[in-house]
């Protein structure tokens, strides 16, 4: 089994997978769009995305989790910096590079 966690301007959502079919999908709202001030990812945007990447991958109950974001992340001018903070926290055990 393995989670997807897809990153969006309105939701973040989990969907879970085992051998090609589809298990689970559970959604949190997201407030990227709302906690961007001049192309900034807020501090506070910041800690609620990590919050939201922390429920959902608690959800997927220890097995592997990826995650993709989609254009209102991407844009970000401080999404390397955002990125880092979720790496840092260890929400997701993957490559860091």
């Amino acid at each position: 089994m393995v989670g997807i966690i897809d990153i969006g301007s309105n939701t973040i959502r989990l969907v879970m997978y085992d051998q090609g079919k589809k298990l689970a999908n559970i959604s949190v709202t997201s407030e990227i769009l709302h906690d961007t001030v001049d192309g900034h990812l807020t501090e506070v945007g910041t800690q609620k995305l990590c919050s939201a990447i922390e429920y959902l991958k608690n959800e997927a109950k220890g097995h592997p989790v990826y995650a993709i974001a989609t254009f209102a992340f991407r844009v970000l001018s401080n999404q390397e910096e955002v990125k880092k903070e979720i790496l840092e926290d260890k929400y997701f055990e993957r490559n860091r590079s």
